[in-house]
Parts: structure tokens; C-alpha cells; sequence
């Protein structure tokens, strides 16, 4: 999914209840489009 939209994830932690994911993403590109 990363490669598809030209976005990095630089960090993933996964919780039993939540995920925290830190990801460069293309201004061009938009974050709503990758969380989507």
C-alpha cells in the first residue's frame, strides 16, 4: 500500500486496542487518500 501511494512508513507499533504508524506521505498525495 506504502509503494502504491509513494509514502515511507518510518515507525508501526501495534497495541492490543490501537495502532500507531508514522508515515511520510507526498503533499501532492494527501494523508486522507493513504489512511482511506
Amino acid at each position: 500500500m506504502a509503494n502504491k501511494y509513494r509514502a515511507e512508513i518510518i515507525a508501526l507499533e501495534i497495541m492490543p486496542d490501537h495502532v500507531h504508524v508514522l508515515v511520510e506521505v507526498d503533499p501532492q498525495l494527501g494523508i486522507h487518500r493513504l489512511v482511506k
